[in-house]
């Protein structure tokens, strides 16, 4: 018997326990892990049905990495319920500064089955956005850290683990009291471009937010999705991409890009988007592609691979799905792919600014020997290197 965990995830200790008590009155007698900050700074694990606290202790104190905390205790608490036999399925409540990814890794860390009657599976993973707040969230450069919520991975900037969840979420759960119209209806239509895969729900508390449902337990999680999603170069944009205040642009090129000049440019490429996410050809490691995340003014790269042209074998017998629906006969599936969302967006910039970029027609001709040589202003040799400890580095590196 499959068991499944959902969780609800947000960066508001307030607007995720709004869900918890709206999931109580609204019936669902789901046994719950709560897990929260107590005023002392204590992480605290309070299990209960409904409306019933069934039991509540403190985990790890104010010193303790919150994720690392929770990640153990839940894998502890799991492995006890399947042990015995208990069938139910379980909602999570994470406490602000920890990830969904959380739940996700201890439920895959949840050893097997094996004879025992129950085992784990993900059925919803849930995040709650302020949609008043949210444009002040992604620009904001204020780290986790910094914002006293973590230790594990407080480098991040708030706006990034929000997005990061977003990614991972089949449902996002809008929460807002404040009296910002303009901000609350800006923020409403942005949640709908950063996840566009999601189910859209809002609390009574954020009706005004436009007329969407009240949030319901729905198990539409689906691990396949998500791990494309939260890939290294994903793209992930609404199907109707012009929305009434944002917008989101796809800007490509099938050439590769001068490093030196794309760092150059990062700057006006990124004005007016407060999110840019894609993949990018750069002349300097010519043979791999690099995922590249641009949350307000924080940027970040990731080794995504090597090219489906630059791997070995038979491109008929590949995988890779993506990298046959981009295949050209001259270039493979190389090339660079970028998605910009903002209320501020301007394509046509956009697009110059990219062009400007691409190698010239002299610097192609030089080939990719030559193109290995230039410099790597992005240091995306040693992201390579940080990835794949047996790579090696090149040359010029």
């Amino acid at each position: 018997m499959t068991a499944h965990v959902s969780c609800v995830s947000g960066l508001d200790a307030r607007q995720v326990r709004d869900v918890r008590d709206h999931f109580r009155h609204s019936g669902l007698r789901l046994p719950t892990i709560d897990y929260h900050i107590d005023d002392r700074g204590q992480l605290i694990r309070a299990t209960s049905s409904g409306w019933a606290e069934w039991d509540s202790r403190a985990i790890a104190t104010a010193a303790s990495c919150r994720a690392c905390s929770v990640h153990r205790d839940l894998i502890r608490c799991l492995d006890q319920y399947a042990s015995s036999g208990w069938d139910s399925d379980l909602l999570v409540t994470l406490p602000p500064g920890v990830s969904g990814t959380t739940v996700l890794d201890a439920v895959e860390a949840v050893p097997e089955a094996g004879p025992r009657p129950v085992g784990y599976a993900i059925g919803s993973i849930m995040t709650v956005i302020d949609p008043g707040t949210l444009t002040a969230t992604l620009r904001s450069t204020e780290t986790l850290a910094e914002k006293g919520f973590c230790l594990g991975y407080g480098d991040l900037t708030c706006g990034r683990l929000l997005v990061e969840d977003l990614l991972l979420s089949d449902c996002y759960i809008l929460a807002h009291d404040g009296p910002d119209r303009a901000g609350l209806e800006l923020g409403v239509e942005l949640a709908h471009h950063l996840a566009p895969q999601s189910r859209a729900t809002a609390l009574t508390s954020a009706s005004s937010a436009g007329p969407l449902p009240l949030p319901t337990l729905e198990y539409r999680f689906d691990q396949l999705e998500v791990t494309w999603r939260a890939s290294a170069g994903a793209v992930v944009m609404p199907l109707v991409a012009d929305g009434r205040r944002v917008r989101t642009h796809l800007a490509s090129t099938r050439r590769p890009l001068h490093p030196a000049r794309l760092r150059a440019a990062l700057g006006e490429l990124t004005a007016g988007s407060v999110w840019a996410r894609g993949r990018i050809w750069a002349a300097s490691v010519p043979d791999r592609k690099f995922g590249m995340t641009v949350i307000g003014h924080c940027v970040d790269f990731a080794d995504g691979g090597p090219w489906l042209a630059d791997r070995p074998g038979s491109i008929e017998s590949t995988t890779d799905t993506e990298g046959l629906l981009n295949w050209q006969d001259d270039c493979g599936d190389r090339g660079t792919w970028l998605a910009f969302t903002g209320e501020a967006v301007d394509p046509a910039r956009i697009d110059a600014c990219l062009a400007g970029c691409e190698l010239t027609d002299d610097e192609l001709g030089f080939g990719a020997a030559r193109w290995r040589e230039l410099d790597d202003p992005l240091q995306l040799r040693s992201v390579i290197c940080a990835h794949c400890p047996n790579h090696q580095a090149d040359p010029a590196s």
